[in-house]
């Protein structure tokens, strides 16, 4: 079970933060505490998972990501692209339509949230935040399972989730422990900007 979140009070309930662990199929339980980041969905639902950096992936729910506005871009392409035949494409043609497909291979990723919140991380997202998945070996004895339970916060396939606003953000611990220093740093200036961007949000 991940701990409990643990937030302070000055702190919005759509934030949060949680340590998760991979299952032996690359699944994660989404935290309750971390659930309100995608409002109040049915479930099932589709995500997109956005590879935003190294060892770090956003999940969105699929209905509201991309943006309206990059989607108007992608769709008809991908439209198109399920009746082309890529073999009667000239080269210059084909090498164009190659990168924009290996642009949207490397940053969005389909991934589901199954009823009981389990997150199905797919392994492409796993390999790009690092990690493997758990995998029991059945002639384990009791003593050694024990050890692994004991073990489980150090293991290497857990994950940082974070709740944001609109998202769920994964990250490996390493890249997190990188991240975080960088942005304290910054903190006032984040601040003030934060703070002009959800002005405009208030109704």
């Amino acid at each position: 079970m991940p701990p409990r979140v643990h937030r302070a009070t000055f702190v919005p309930p759509r934030i949060g933060i949680a340590r998760v662990v991979i299952d032996a199929q690359g699944r994660i339980v989404v935290p309750t505490g971390l659930r309100a980041a995608w409002g109040d969905p049915t479930l099932p639902a589709d995500v997109i998972f956005t590879l935003a950096g190294r060892g770090y992936v956003t999940v969105s729910l699929a209905a509201t990501w991309p943006a309206d506005d990059e989607r108007t871009v992608i769709d008809p392409v991908l439209a198109l692209a399920a009746r082309a035949d890529p073999a009667s494409l000239p080269s210059d043609h084909l090498k164009k339509a190659q990168e924009f497909f290996r642009l949207i291979a490397c940053r969005y990723l389909d991934g589901q949230v199954r009823k009981k919140w389990q997150l199905i991380v797919p392994a492409p997202v796993r390999a790009w935040l690092g990690v493997g998945h758990a995998v029991k070996d059945a002639t384990q004895s009791k003593e050694m399972l024990g050890k692994e339970r004991r073990e489980e916060r150090r293991s290497p396939y857990s994950l940082i989730a974070i709740g944001t606003f609109g998202a769920l953000e994964l990250w490996s611990e390493e890249t997190l422990k990188d991240v975080l220093p960088v942005q304290a740093a910054n903190l006032p200036a984040l601040a003030s900007e934060t703070l002009q961007a959800l002005r405009h949000a208030v109704k």
